[in-house]
């Protein structure tokens, strides 16, 4: 499964493009991808567009405690020996206790924005807290920075953040070093015509703050969805950095949003 990392606008001439981003636990060989094409090319691993590109990978071996490294010698003769008989005893019972309760957040004053206030599992905005987009969206702008939506009147024809929500990957409180998935319903527009550029795909960027207080923010990842009018899902997931105890993730989700900006109003 292919990760966006970065997406630019090198310019004219030779130039040197550089990424950042945390190495994932998956397998001992990984691999990078660039991919360098013309014009606002769709944020995929191999577009196989009309425009003219150029995509490369580069394979590179990664060391982590959690992996089984492939071995190069051959195996061991196999066992004569029979295997021990299965067990007649019965599965043990499941557990009786309830998952997790998912955490709602609620409108922090201080941050202007979103917020769960104690160390949780989850943390989810609901349906209400931030549907919508510009006056039509409750407590607007919901940034810690004052980033200002730009939107026009009509809420059903252009692009809106619905919801967001975040936990860990394998069910246990926030915490530094953990594993969390972003998830976000978004609505895309349903009229480009008349648009810039006509035709083109809503793109939702995600990025994360380990510090709610610096606001420095840090791209995680992008996703693409078709201008239908309809609600999508986009998932993100990354590991927690060291910061402070209030962090924050951002979504900023435009129409032909292909260039990286954590706050772009236009």
């Amino acid at each position: 499964n292919e990760m966006h990392i970065f997406h630019m606008e090198p310019g004219s001439g030779s130039k040197s493009v550089t990424a950042r981003f945390i190495l994932r636990r998956g397998s001992y060989n990984q691999v990078i991808r660039v991919v360098f094409g013309y014009t606002e090319s769709r944020l995929e691993a191999c577009p196989n567009g009309d425009f003219f590109q150029d995509v490369d990978d580069l394979v590179f071996a990664v060391e982590d405690d959690g992996f089984v490294f492939p071995t190069f010698s051959p195996t061991l003769s196999p066992t004569l020996s029979p295997s021990i008989r299965p067990s007649n005893l019965p599965s043990t019972q499941p557990s009786s206790s309830p998952s997790n309760p998912k955490t709602w957040a609620a409108f922090d004053s201080h941050y202007n924005s979103p917020r769960c206030v104690d160390v949780v599992t989850s943390c989810d905005t609901g349906d209400d807290l931030i549907a919508g987009v510009a006056a039509q969206e409750p407590n607007s702008s919901n940034t810690i920075d004052g980033c200002e939506d730009f939107s026009s009147p009509s809420t059903h024809q252009v692009e809106s953040i619905q919801r967001i929500s975040i936990e860990t990957v394998d069910g246990g409180e926030l915490a530094v070093g953990k594993e969390v998935e972003v998830k976000a319903f978004v609505r895309a527009a349903s009229i480009t015509e008349g648009r810039e550029y006509p035709g083109k795909k809503d793109v939702g960027s995600f990025f994360y703050a380990a510090n709610a207080d610096t606001k420095d923010w840090y791209f995680i990842t992008a996703a693409t969805v078709q201008t239908d009018g309809e609600i999508h899902t986009i998932v993100a997931r990354f590991m927690l950095q060291p910061g402070q105890s209030t962090q924050a993730i951002r979504l900023n989700f435009g129409y032909a949003e292909y260039m990286i900006h954590s706050c772009k109003r236009s």
